[in-house]
């Protein structure tokens, strides 16, 4: 069942995928909370457990997806791509015509998913710091 989940619950479920510190989880939270535009989010789960989350943000007829995470353990079995279009879906019946995303680029697993959906690669990015220690 993919049901929609508050934003400070969503950022804290997204750190608990990833593995992330608490400070790590607020902070998330508190961008999402201060964002100017609104984002919608939505958690997957199957037996009380949450296996699966992803939120997107519609502007005009352009939604982002962002944060599409699975459990470790619920990996392989296709949740990301049904989470994916159900979260493109409802965006689409709020108007949204286009869509994107960002996903790292050695992450072949997720690449793979956002392809079958119909996304292309547009362009890669890389960020630069002169803190040697942000490596």
């Amino acid at each position: 069942m993919i049901q929609p989940i508050g934003l400070e619950s969503f950022a804290n479920r997204v750190g608990v995928f990833q593995g992330s510190p608490l400070a790590q989880r607020q902070a998330h939270a508190e961008r999402l909370l201060n964002a100017p535009v609104a984002f919608f989010a939505f958690e997957l789960r199957a037996d009380g457990e949450p296996l699966g989350c992803g939120q997107f943000v519609l502007e005009r007829d352009l939604v982002g997806l962002y944060d599409v995470f699975t459990a470790n353990a619920a990996r392989g079995r296709g949740l990301a791509g049904m989470l994916c279009r159900h979260l493109l879906a409802l965006a689409r019946s709020q108007g949204a015509r286009h869509a994107y995303l960002q996903v790292e680029g050695d992450n072949h697993a997720a690449r793979s998913v956002y392809h079958r959906l119909g996304f292309a690669d547009a362009y890669a990015y890389h960020y630069r710091s002169r803190d040697p220690s942000a490596a």
